[in-house]
């Protein structure tokens, strides 16, 4: 049951007298002419709670507190050990440059546990690998030598696609936070004082 005498306060004090309201917030970077349509569609939201506090559907609930542990770990490089075949290796890649950052060195933990794989599994993998082709020209696992054996299986370079993606996602986050603390500012003026009295 929701709280109907929060809402009156909150619609008759803060919504219609000061004209503090939400449309504003939402309207900032889009169409002015939204602000009016919002704004009926807001009330008449906040006026159905007030006749009918007791509610029956299901609220739509939106999690946006996103914690920072998996963008830190795609961005500190922490996701697993560097993977580095030889120095030559890494002086002949075409990704080489002074500011490469995957050639950093860690301290790296391993946390994993170990779970050997079944004869079946084993011979499985076996098959596939007799399937598959790799090398120019193209040759089965078996037939490649140690060196390319290794540089297939530890070669690893870093996707930008990822990295980006989360560097956006982090700078969006730090965005809606910056903008959700506005909104209850301008909503809520007294908000702080009044947490402070209630702790």
């Amino acid at each position: 049951m929701l709280d109907k005498c929060f809402y009156k306060i909150f619609v008759f004090e803060h919504y219609r007298e000061k004209s503090v309201f939400f449309p504003r917030v939402i309207c900032v970077k889009q169409d002015k002419t939204l602000e009016p349509v919002v704004r009926v569609e807001v009330e008449s939201q906040l006026d159905d709670f007030i006749k009918r506090p007791l509610r029956l559907e299901n609220p739509k609930i939106y999690h946006l507190d996103v914690g920072a542990m998996y963008p830190n770990i795609i961005l500190t490089n922490r996701l697993q050990p560097p993977a580095v075949v030889t120095n030559e290796d890494c002086i002949a890649c075409i990704y080489n440059t002074p500011d490469a950052k995957c050639r950093r060195t860690m301290q790296w933990e391993w946390r994993g546990q170990i779970m050997p794989a079944s004869r079946a599994e084993y011979e499985r993998i076996l098959q596939q690998l007799e399937n598959e082709k790799f090398g120019k020209p193209p040759r089965p696992f078996h037939s490649l030598d140690r060196e390319l054996r290794a540089q297939t299986e530890k070669k690893r370079r870093e996707n930008a696609f990822y990295v980006d993606t989360v560097k956006a996602f982090r700078d969006r986050r730090y965005e809606y936070k910056a903008l959700l603390k506005a909104s209850t500012v301008l909503c809520f003026p007294n908000f702080e004082e009044k947490v402070a009295l209630e702790i």
